[in-house]
Protein backbone atom coordinates (compact mmCIF):
# COMPACT_ATOMS: atom_id res chain seq x y z
CA UNK A 1 0.00 0.00 0.00
CA UNK A 2 1.54 3.51 -0.83
CA UNK A 3 0.77 6.34 1.39
CA UNK A 4 2.80 8.84 2.71
CA UNK A 5 3.68 10.20 6.36
CA UNK A 6 4.39 13.67 7.07
CA UNK A 7 6.90 14.46 9.63
CA UNK A 8 7.75 17.63 12.27
CA UNK A 9 10.93 17.50 11.87
CA UNK A 10 13.68 19.47 14.17
CA UNK A 11 17.23 18.97 15.79
CA UNK A 12 19.08 17.67 18.56
CA UNK A 13 22.60 17.92 18.71
CA UNK A 14 23.33 18.82 14.96
CA UNK A 15 21.11 15.37 14.00
CA UNK A 16 17.66 15.85 12.38
CA UNK A 17 14.70 14.29 14.16
CA UNK A 18 10.82 14.06 13.21
CA UNK A 19 7.77 13.09 14.86
CA UNK A 20 4.56 12.00 13.21
CA UNK A 21 3.04 15.13 12.67
CA UNK A 22 -0.04 13.25 13.75
CA UNK A 23 1.19 13.24 17.66
CA UNK A 24 1.95 16.84 17.50
CA UNK A 25 -0.26 19.39 19.10
CA UNK A 26 1.98 22.77 18.14
CA UNK A 27 5.27 23.91 18.39
CA UNK A 28 5.75 26.67 21.27
CA UNK A 29 8.83 28.90 21.75
CA UNK A 30 8.35 29.15 25.33
CA UNK A 31 11.21 27.87 27.24
CA UNK A 32 10.80 29.57 30.31
CA UNK A 33 11.15 26.70 32.46
CA UNK A 34 10.90 26.03 35.77
CA UNK A 35 12.54 23.18 37.28
CA UNK A 36 10.35 20.39 39.34
CA UNK A 37 12.08 19.55 42.61
CA UNK A 38 13.52 15.99 42.88
CA UNK A 39 12.50 14.94 39.36
CA UNK A 40 14.02 12.47 37.15
CA UNK A 41 17.08 13.54 35.21
CA UNK A 42 15.55 13.80 31.91
CA UNK A 43 12.27 15.77 32.92
CA UNK A 44 13.64 19.67 32.64
CA UNK A 45 10.67 20.98 34.74
CA UNK A 46 7.40 22.61 33.30
CA UNK A 47 5.98 25.51 31.54
CA UNK A 48 3.00 27.26 31.77
CA UNK A 49 1.49 27.83 27.96
CA UNK A 50 -2.27 29.70 28.39
CA UNK A 51 -2.63 28.74 31.58
CA UNK A 52 -1.85 24.85 31.10
CA UNK A 53 1.29 23.09 32.85
CA UNK A 54 3.10 21.92 30.07
CA UNK A 55 5.63 18.74 31.56
CA UNK A 56 9.25 19.03 29.55
CA UNK A 57 11.51 16.33 28.76
CA UNK A 58 14.67 16.45 27.32
CA UNK A 59 15.13 13.52 24.36
CA UNK A 60 18.77 14.04 24.71
CA UNK A 61 18.94 12.70 28.44
CA UNK A 62 16.73 10.05 27.81
CA UNK A 63 19.25 8.90 25.08
CA UNK A 64 22.22 9.63 27.70
CA UNK A 65 24.34 11.54 24.68
CA UNK A 66 24.10 14.85 26.56
CA UNK A 67 21.36 17.99 27.36
CA UNK A 68 19.43 20.89 25.20
CA UNK A 69 21.02 23.85 25.58
CA UNK A 70 18.56 26.41 25.86
CA UNK A 71 19.10 29.26 23.05
CA UNK A 72 16.92 31.71 21.30
CA UNK A 73 16.29 28.96 18.57
CA UNK A 74 14.92 26.37 21.38
CA UNK A 75 11.65 25.42 21.00
CA UNK A 76 9.40 23.09 22.61
CA UNK A 77 7.41 20.68 20.59
CA UNK A 78 3.73 19.80 22.55
CA UNK A 79 3.34 15.99 22.14
CA UNK A 80 -0.99 15.14 21.75
CA UNK A 81 -2.29 13.53 25.03
CA UNK A 82 -4.09 10.12 25.36
CA UNK A 83 -7.10 11.68 25.02
CA UNK A 84 -6.41 13.77 22.11
CA UNK A 85 -5.29 10.59 19.99
CA UNK A 86 -8.25 9.09 20.85
CA UNK A 87 -10.00 11.05 18.44
CA UNK A 88 -7.61 10.78 15.83
CA UNK A 89 -8.97 7.72 13.11
CA UNK A 90 -7.32 4.91 12.78
CA UNK A 91 -4.14 5.35 14.97
CA UNK A 92 -4.84 3.00 17.16
CA UNK A 93 -3.66 0.37 13.98
CA UNK A 94 -0.19 2.14 14.28
CA UNK A 95 -0.06 2.90 18.12
CA UNK A 96 -1.57 2.43 21.27
CA UNK A 97 -2.97 6.14 22.08
CA UNK A 98 -2.97 4.68 26.07
CA UNK A 99 0.61 4.80 25.84
CA UNK A 100 0.26 8.60 25.95
CA UNK A 101 -0.19 10.69 29.37
CA UNK A 102 -2.99 12.24 30.00
CA UNK A 103 -1.87 15.65 31.13
CA UNK A 104 0.52 17.26 27.84
CA UNK A 105 4.26 16.80 27.68
CA UNK A 106 6.72 18.47 25.68
CA UNK A 107 10.14 17.56 23.96
CA UNK A 108 13.25 20.43 24.15
CA UNK A 109 14.25 20.91 20.56
CA UNK A 110 17.31 22.62 19.35
CA UNK A 111 15.45 24.31 16.82
CA UNK A 112 12.11 22.97 14.18
CA UNK A 113 12.70 22.67 10.70
CA UNK A 114 10.03 21.93 8.36
CA UNK A 115 7.33 18.98 8.05
CA UNK A 116 9.12 16.55 5.73
CA UNK A 117 6.52 14.52 4.04
CA UNK A 118 8.08 10.54 2.80
CA UNK A 119 6.67 7.56 1.56
CA UNK A 120 5.75 5.36 3.77
CA UNK A 121 7.76 2.68 2.23
CA UNK A 122 11.15 4.74 2.17
CA UNK A 123 11.50 4.23 6.04
CA UNK A 124 13.65 2.06 7.12
CA UNK A 125 13.78 -0.24 10.53
CA UNK A 126 17.14 1.14 12.44
CA UNK A 127 20.22 -0.41 11.59
CA UNK A 128 21.55 -2.98 13.76
CA UNK A 129 24.37 -1.26 14.59
CA UNK A 130 22.69 1.74 16.75
CA UNK A 131 23.42 1.47 20.37
CA UNK A 132 20.39 -0.73 21.32
CA UNK A 133 19.33 2.33 24.32
CA UNK A 134 19.22 4.44 21.43
CA UNK A 135 17.75 2.63 18.96
CA UNK A 136 14.31 1.32 21.16
CA UNK A 137 13.39 5.03 21.01
CA UNK A 138 13.18 5.04 17.41
CA UNK A 139 10.40 4.15 14.98
CA UNK A 140 12.94 3.88 11.97
CA UNK A 141 14.71 6.31 9.32
CA UNK A 142 14.57 7.92 6.03
CA UNK A 143 17.14 8.96 3.78
CA UNK A 144 16.66 12.51 2.46
CA UNK A 145 18.79 14.05 -0.36
CA UNK A 146 21.14 15.28 1.67
CA UNK A 147 20.36 14.33 5.63
CA UNK A 148 19.03 11.28 7.06
CA UNK A 149 15.87 11.83 9.08
CA UNK A 150 16.07 9.21 12.51
CA UNK A 151 12.30 9.35 13.33
CA UNK A 152 11.07 8.83 17.09
CA UNK A 153 8.48 6.70 18.72
CA UNK A 154 7.14 9.35 21.40
CA UNK A 155 5.11 6.05 23.27
CA UNK A 156 8.70 4.72 24.22
CA UNK A 157 10.33 8.10 24.90
CA UNK A 158 6.96 8.82 26.89
CA UNK A 159 7.37 5.33 28.78
CA UNK A 160 11.05 5.19 29.16
CA UNK A 161 11.95 4.38 32.83
CA UNK A 162 15.35 5.62 33.86
CA UNK A 163 16.72 1.18 35.28
CA UNK A 164 16.27 0.73 31.58
CA UNK A 165 19.95 1.99 31.25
Amino acid sequence: MDYTRQFVSFYLDERLFGIDIRFVNEVNPNVKIVPIPLASPHIRGHVNIRGQVVLIMDVLLVFKTGRVELADETQIIILKTFQDLARVKNIENEIDPSLFPDKPVGFLADSVGDVITVNADRIETPTQFLEKSYSVFLEGMVKLDNNLLTILNPAKIFNYRQEMH
